[in-house]
C-alpha cells in the first residue's frame, strides 16, 4: 500500500534551537574570512557587510541563548558581557550628545554578545565545535594570506589585490598593516599546531607542516619583530609542552632546549627579511639608475623588476636595539596619554572617540591610537570599561596558567592557552583587544572567543 504523500518525511532538515548558535557563529566567521581576504577590494564590500550585518548573526545568537535556562557556569560571562555592552551604549551615547562621529555597533555587539558568551551558552565546552571551526577558518584565511604573500614575492600579484598587497618599504603589507597582519599569521600557526597534534593522517601532518612554514616565513617579511619574537616563544612553549612529562630535571632541561628552539626561529625569521630586503633594495636600486639612463632597453628591463614606489615605507623602523628602549616611540605615546588624561579628568568617566587627537594634541609626532589596548579602552570607554577589561585580562591569565602547568589537558587546549597570553602581549603594544574595531576586531573576536572556552577549561581544572 502506497504512503500518502503527506504522511512522507520531509529530505529538508530544520535548524532546531540547539543548532542556531553554532550556524550564528559560522555566519559570523564566514563575515570575518570574507572580511580578511577582501580587505579593500571590490570596491570595499566586505568592510560594508560587516559593519551593517555582523550583528543580524550576533543579535540571533543572543535571543536564542537568553531564551532557554542559564547555565551555571555562564552567568559570570554573561554578566561582564552585557556590563561592557551596557556601558558602551551609555558612553557611545554621551558621545553623540557632544556631537562625536558615530561608530557601527555590529562588531563591538559581535565579540561581546556572541565570541565571549559562546563557550557557555552553547554548552560548546566539550565537544568544541564552534571553536574549531573558526579555527579552521583562522588558518585557511592565514594560509591563503600566505599565498597572496608568495604572489607578490615572485611578481604575480594578481590586479586586483595590488591595493591591499604591498611592500611596505621593505615590509610586507597585507590587511593594511604589517602588525595586524603579523598576528593573523601568529594565530593561523597556533590553529596550525593545534590541529596537527590532533590530526591521525600523516598526509594530514605534512600538510599543516607546509602550512605553518608558509606561515612562518610570511610573518618573518613583516618585520614585527614583536610578534616574530611572540610566535616564536609561542612555538618554543608548544616544543616544551610537548614533551614535557613532569621532574625538575627534564623541565631545566626542556626549557633549555625551548630557548635555543626560540632564538633559533628569531634568527631564522631575521635572515629571511634581511635577505627580502636585500633583494627589494637591489630592484630599486637598478630600477632607479635604469630610470636615469639613456641606454636603449635599460628602462624596459628595470620595469621587469618589483620595487617598491617608496623604499622608505610608512613605517620606519630602526634596529630591535635602538627600538627597544622606547618601544619603537610607544613609552612616548603613553606619555602622552597619560597626560591627555590628566588635563581632562571627563575622560576617565565617558571617554571620547578621538583618542588619537587627544594623544597626539601633547605628543611630538601624530598618533592614530594609544597603541595599547588598556590604555585605548581607558579612552574609548573610561574607567568602567578599563575595569571589565582588567578582569577578563586576568581571567584570561588565571586560566592559562591553570591548564599549562596543573592541568593534565591535551596539547590542543595548551596551544589555545599559550595563543592567549601572546594575543595579550600583542595587546600591549596595539589597540587590538577590548574595543572592537573594524580593523582588527577579528583578533578581538578570537581572544574573546578563546577566552570563553579557556574559562570553562579552568573551573573544571579546579574541580
Amino acid at each position: 500500500m502506497n504512503t500518502p504523500l503527506a504522511n512522507k518525511p520531509s529530505s529538508a532538515r530544520s535548524i532546531s534551537l540547539e543548532e542556531l548558535p553554532f550556524y550564528c557563529l559560522l555566519a559570523a566567521g564566514t563575515l570575518e574570512l570574507l572580511y580578511i581576504l577582501l580587505g579593500g577590494t571590490l570596491n570595499y564590500v566586505a568592510f560594508y557587510f560587516v559593519e551593517n550585518y555582523l550583528i543580524i548573526p550576533c543579535v540571533l545568537f543572543a535571543g536564542a541563548a537568553m531564551i532557554q535556562p542559564l547555565p551555571e557556569n555562564s552567568k559570570k560571562i554573561v554578566l561582564l558581557s552585557l556590563v561592557m555592552v551596557g556601558w558602551f551604549l551609555v558612553s557611545q551615547t554621551q558621545h553623540r550628545l557632544v556631537g562625536m562621529e558615530p561608530k557601527k555597533i555590529g562588531m563591538f555587539f559581535c565579540v561581546y554578545l556572541l565570541a565571549l558568551p559562546y563557550a557557555s551558552l552553547a554548552k560548546d565546552n566539550a565537544a568544541q565545535k564552534g571553536l574549531r571551526a573558526i579555527a579552521g577558518m583562522y588558518v585557511a584565511a592565514a594560509i591563503v594570506l600566505s599565498v597572496y604573500t608568495a604572489n607578490l614575492y615572485f611578481d604575480c600579484l594578481p590586479s586586483w589585490l595590488a591595493e591591499g598587497v604591498t611592500w611596505d618599504g621593505t615590509r610586507l603589507q597585507v590587511l593594511w598593516h604589517p602588525n595586524i597582519a603579523a598576528c593573523l599569521f601568529m594565530i593561523g600557526i597556533t590553529f596550525s599546531f593545534g590541529f596537527w597534534f590532533q590530526a591521525k593522517r600523516p598526509l594530514t601532518r605534512v600538510l599543516l607542516t607546509l602550512g605553518i612554514l608558509s606561515q612562518f616565513c610570511s610573518l618573518a617579511l613583516t618585520n614585527c619583530r614583536t610578534s616574530i619574537l611572540v610566535t616564536c616563544a609561542l612555538i618554543g612553549g608548544i616544543f616544551f609542552f610537548a614533551l614535557f612529562q613532569g621532574g625538575w630535571k627534564r623541565f631545566l632541561l626542556l626549557a633549555l632546549a625551548a630557548i635555543l628552539v626560540i632564538s633559533g626561529l628569531f634568527l631564522l625569521a631575521s635572515h629571511i627579511y634581511q635577505a627580502n630586503q636585500e633583494r627589494i633594495e637591489e630592484s630599486y636600486a637598478l630600477s632607479t639608475a635604469a630610470s636615469e639612463s639613456s641606454e636603449p632597453g635599460a628602462e624596459e628591463a628595470a620595469s621587469e623588476l618589483s620595487a617598491p614606489a617608496d623604499l622608505s615605507g610608512n613605517n620606519p623602523q630602526g634596529t630591535f636595539l635602538s627600538d627597544l628602549a622606547t618601544l619603537n616611540g610607544r613609552t612616548e605615546i603613553w606619555r602622552s596619554a597619560f597626560q591627555a588624561l590628566r588635563d581632562n579628568p571627563s575622560l576617565l568617566l565617558w571617554g571620547t572617540e578621538y583618542s588619537g587627537s587627544s594623544i597626539s594634541y601633547y605628543n611630538s609626532f601624530p598618533a592614530e591610537h594609544a597603541h595599547n589596548s588598556w590604555i585605548e579602552v581607558l579612552f574609548r570607554m573610561g574607567l568602567p570599561g578599563l575595569a571589565v577589561a582588567l578582569v577578563l585580562t586576568w581571567m584570561a591569565v588565571r586560566a592559562c596558567l591553570t591548564l599549562l602547568f596543573r592541568s593534565a589537558c591535551g596539547m590542543w587546549k595548551k596551544c589555545i592557552a599559550l595563543l592567549v597570553p601572546c594575543l595579550l602581549m600583542a595587546g600591549f603594544l596595539e589597540p587590538f583587544l577590548f574595543n572592537g574595531d573594524i580593523s582588527y576586531f577579528f583578533l578581538d573576536f578570537i581572544f574573546l572567543l578563546c577566552l570563553g572556552y579557556l574559562d570553562i577549561w579552568y573551573h573544571q581544572a579546579k574541580t
